[in-house]
């Protein structure tokens, strides 16, 4: 079995109409505070076409790397060869470069989402409540290395596009601390930061821009009908906190013509000692959940209850279909400051239309392997591999009548190596 981290991304979505490549947003600190400075709002009018015809596939970064576990026949890529992935993905802290490329494959799927929501636009999806999974190391809060700052910029990424460029009023959406008296260490200040990002970005805005943006809790009461577009983040259920209810109650007063996405949401069930989450209501939890549309998938696959090593990767980004890949990695060389090279391959072992479920993930990988160890097993010498096998099968029969183990490999296997 394998366990999974919640997130996703395999090749690099290709809209329609992309040919040229589109800068990533930049963003600023200002001396003295934590507060993201946001763009300055643009000076030009909107397009009259749809914003999505006129976007362009991320460029790869291409930085020079000085990590010695890089090719060193080509230390400039930071990719897989093959593959989407870039090296050592599940490694922390992730260069900025490499946050960039993810951050982008997540933008562009998010966004072509949305506008095929708005645009009715008969495709994959069928419904308006959507989730992405966006679980790098560093945005798992599962992990020790969760780091609020990177979720905050990729959720203004999205943001700023849909307010500024898609011309859209967008509400921002978190978990209220006032109804439950905490939240899990995951969501917890992220409003706060949110509003703090706000308040020192606005002073440039146009008051069209400042308009288009709104923070909020995810409670029904809070929905504003003028708003066209609803972000929860990391809506997150907790013993004593069950967000499914409220995400439950504010999508249904939302309705189903407005985009609703919920980023890296935690929407299980949690067993409580108050049974808050237990019996009743199930049905409809479970169904909720079950009908939202995941547009982005990125998770990790590990071995049950490990983090390393790091075993393959489930994909997905609208509107692209689904992948598995198996990921092999070994140690090819060594420098002269004796440090170590690994290389890394990842295969795709499945793919199709509609999730994968568990055990097809499962059965995918453990196929693939029993595949690559017979391939491996077939590239041995014959000759070597019968000669070394029996042997080993000296030495077993020689610890049978009581030769130690060690002598036995001395006598029978070591000359035939050396020879």
């Amino acid at each position: 079995m394998f366990a999974f981290v919640t997130w996703t991304a395999v090749t690099p979505s290709m809209h329609r109409g992309h040919s040229s490549p589109r800068s990533v947003c930049s963003y600023s600190i200002r001396k003295g505070s934590n507060a993201i400075k946001l763009p300055k709002s643009s000076k030009s009018s909107k397009s009259s076409k749809p914003f999505l015809t006129s976007m362009a596939v991320s460029t790869p970064p291409t930085e020079q790397s000085n990590n010695p576990l890089d090719d060193p026949e080509d230390p400039a890529s930071i990719f897989v060869p093959n593959s989407p992935f870039t090296r050592r993905i599940s490694s922390s802290p992730m260069p900025q470069a490499n946050k960039n490329y993810y951050t982008e494959l997540f933008h562009e799927s998010v966004l072509q989402a949305i506008d095929d929501v708005i645009n009715k636009i008969q495709g994959p999806l069928t419904k308006n409540v959507m989730s992405a999974s966006f679980l790098l190391p560093e945005l798992n809060p599962a992990l020790d290395i969760y780091d609020r700052r990177f979720l905050i910029r990729v959720i203004w990424r999205i943001a700023m596009s849909l307010a500024e460029q898609m011309d859209l009023k967008v509400c921002l959406m978190t978990q209220s601390a006032m109804q439950f008296g905490g939240l899990p260490l995951s969501v917890a200040g992220i409003q706060k930061l949110l509003k703090a990002d706000l308040d020192k970005s606005q002073e440039d805005w146009s008051e069209n821009l400042k308009g288009k943006l709104q923070i909020r809790d995810i409670l029904p009461d809070q929905v504003d009908d003028s708003v066209d577009v609803f972000i929860m983040i990391c809506p997150t259920n907790a013993s004593s906190a069950p967000a499914v209810t409220d995400v439950i109650d504010t999508v249904k007063r939302i309705g189903k013509d407005k985009p609703v996405l919920l980023i890296n949401p935690r929407l299980n069930d949690v067993p409580s000692h108050s049974g808050v989450m237990q019996v009743q209501g199930r049905a409809e939890r479970i169904s909720f959940l079950e009908s939202i549309q995941r547009i982005f998938v990125l998770e990790l696959l590990y071995k049950s209850g490990t983090w390393y090593p790091l075993l393959g990767i489930v994909y997905r980004a609208y509107p692209n279909p689904w992948y598995v890949y198996s990921r092999d990695e070994q140690v090819t060389k060594i420098l002269e400051n004796k440090q170590k090279v690994l290389k890394e391959d990842y295969d795709l072992v499945w793919t199709g239309l509609m999730a994968p479920s568990k055990d097809q993930i499962s059965e995918a990988l453990k196929a693939h392997r029993v595949k690559k160890n017979k391939e491996m097993s077939a590239s041995v010498s014959p000759e070597l591999s019968e000669g070394v096998s029996t042997k080993f099968s000296l030495i077993a029969l020689s610890a049978m009548i009581g030769i130690p183990s060690s002598l036995a490999f001395v006598k029978f296997v070591l000359p035939s190596f050396l020879h």
